[in-house]
């Protein structure tokens, strides 16, 4: 059995910096760049700088913002449907994950694909394909550090976002490896975007987004910027000794296939959806199979045929588990993971 954890890490230490966000909230009249601006005032009042214009506004919208909701400060987002991470049921609280975190998982299961040998082989560039899957989600970072609620009460749902925020945080993630000087990571995770994307525009993930005709604008605008953005990338990378298949058409679909898989297998466990029992198009031998799955426990996924080395794999997936009570206001849910120390979930993953 392989084992990988974390225990006693606290990774999210960015929660317990709200002092610091409020700070930055008092020094700019506007919130998120493009978006619907969310103003606030400090508790200290406003300095010379209300003067100004722009301090002007910030009073004004503060006063509209805390007359409109009773907040003091703007909630952990751009509305009550900001800010999410993945809430799942466990043993009767709720376990709050980030996205970078179960994309670190997605990351773990890469590197142990295909090690036993038979039809599931590493294909390269595999250094890669792995950083894509670890690396698939850092777009979320930011919105991540500043959890919110949704019009339960109940911490945000991933898939509870304002989808136009969510291709924005998707096309930062490809962004970041670029820069990092990875553009072939940088295309499968553009390419696993674009066919999220997809997803939502043909009714695979209906019921999170009502495909409206302004929506379908807006999907078709994130695929096109983003394909163009990966086909560069491509042309550029093809003429790289040691890329020119996988930088192909082929290579980028086949790999990027395997990112989803890596996805797939950590969001079954994180976000326990007993209802996926396989995976399909699963890159395999020369061409494509399928995985059976099963969640037989609250923590345990078998795979069937196994295309993992070892035994079995375990990972401690860190997060924040709170007891299952709405909260009337974010500040309360700020303060309240402010207080919960970090904690952990053992997922294992099992042959049939």
């Amino acid at each position: 059995m392989i084992a990988y954890s974390t225990k006693g890490l606290d990774f999210f230490l960015p929660w317990v910096k709200y002092k610091n966000l409020c700070r930055i909230f008092d020094r700019v009249s506007s919130y998120r760049g493009k978006l619907d601006p969310v103003l606030h005032q400090n508790n200290a009042g406003i300095d010379a700088a209300a003067k100004t214009e722009e301090a002007e506004k910030l009073t004004n919208a503060a006063a509209r913002f805390q007359e409109e909701t009773g907040h003091s400060r703007p909630r952990c987002g751009i509305d009550v449907k900001g800010i999410a991470v993945i809430r799942r049921d466990y043993q009767g609280d709720w376990f709050l994950i980030t996205q970078p975190e179960h994309a670190r998982l997605s990351g773990f299961l890469a590197g142990h694909w295909g090690g036993g040998g038979g039809d599931f082989v590493r294909s390269e560039p595999w250094d890669e394909v792995c950083l894509a899957a670890a690396e698939h989600d850092n777009g979320w970072r930011e919105w991540d550090d500043r959890p919110s609620l949704n019009p339960e009460g109940a911490p945000a749902y991933m898939y509870e976002n304002p989808i136009a925020e969510v291709f924005k945080i998707l096309h930062r993630g490809a962004g970041r490896l670029i820069d990092r000087g990875h553009p072939y990571a940088a295309a499968l995770i553009s390419l696993h975007y674009v066919n999220w994307a997809t997803d939502v525009l043909t009714g695979v993930r209906s019921g999170q987004w009502p495909v409206t005709p302004r929506l379908r604008a807006e999907i078709e605008a994130f695929k096109a910027e983003e394909e163009e953005r990966r086909d560069a990338v491509c042309r550029r990378l093809r003429e790289r000794p040691g890329f020119e298949e996988a930088a192909a058409p082929e290579g980028i679909r086949r790999n990027g296939r395997l990112v989803w898989t890596f996805d797939m297998l950590s969001l079954i466990v994180c976000c326990r959806w007993p209802h996926v029992e396989s995976l399909e198009a699963v890159p395999s031998g020369d061409g494509f199979g399928a995985l059976a799955v099963e969640l037989v426990d609250d923590v345990t996924l078998q795979v069937n045929p196994w295309p993992f080395d070892g035994d079995a794999l375990e990972f401690a997936v860190r997060g924040r588990r709170l007891p299952p009570k709405p909260f009337r206001r974010a500040s309360d849910f700020w303060d309240v993971l402010n207080r919960v120390p970090g904690s952990e979930i053992v997922f294992r993953f099992a042959p049939a």
